[in-house]
């Protein structure tokens, strides 16, 4: 990923969570994303449109026990980011953020980028699968894709 693509990835991600107004979303930042792609280099996956991004998708390998700590509410999403660590193999895998341009929605791009991500870490049936979906086609995708897995998707709720 080049940084002009790095750029304009963080751009969109800005315009579409405002997270610089919530302190308990995970960072929105370069460092943010190096961090993603050195947990693992497919947690970012994107479609272009010539060297627009039109869409990406981050997934946050982590663990089954900071999951079930950030599906319970004792911690928020920046500290589940800023608490997962490296390791060879991911026990669960946080579906953090889909975001695809509204001209270029319903042609499954989310999708598939969701799965070129999450085939890349790895899934197996041992895999948890959870997500924070904001609206109702962010719970779709999530649910979609648990059961191209055939897993279950944890779902935190608002």
């Amino acid at each position: 990923m080049t940084e002009d693509v790095k750029s304009k990835i963080l751009e969109l991600a800005e315009e579409t969570f405002n997270t610089g107004d919530d302190p308990d979303q995970a960072p929105v930042s370069r460092a943010s994303m190096d961090k993603l792609t050195a947990l693992h280099p497919k947690s970012i996956s994107y479609r272009l449109d010539g060297d627009k991004p039109i869409g990406f998708t981050t997934i946050l390998p982590t663990t089954k026990d900071l999951m079930r700590r950030f599906l319970d509410g004792e911690i928020n999403e920046k500290e589940l980011f800023n608490l997962s660590q490296k390791q060879d193999k991911y026990s669960a895998l946080y579906l953090m953020s889909a975001v695809v341009k509204p001209e270029h929605r319903k042609r499954g791009l989310a999708f598939e980028m969701a799965l070129e991500g999450l085939d890349s870490i790895g899934v197996s049936l041992d895999t948890d699968l959870f997500c924070w979906p904001f609206t109702d086609e962010g719970r779709a995708l999530a649910d979609r894709v648990a059961k191209h897995f055939g897993l279950a998707m944890h779902h935190r709720e608002k």
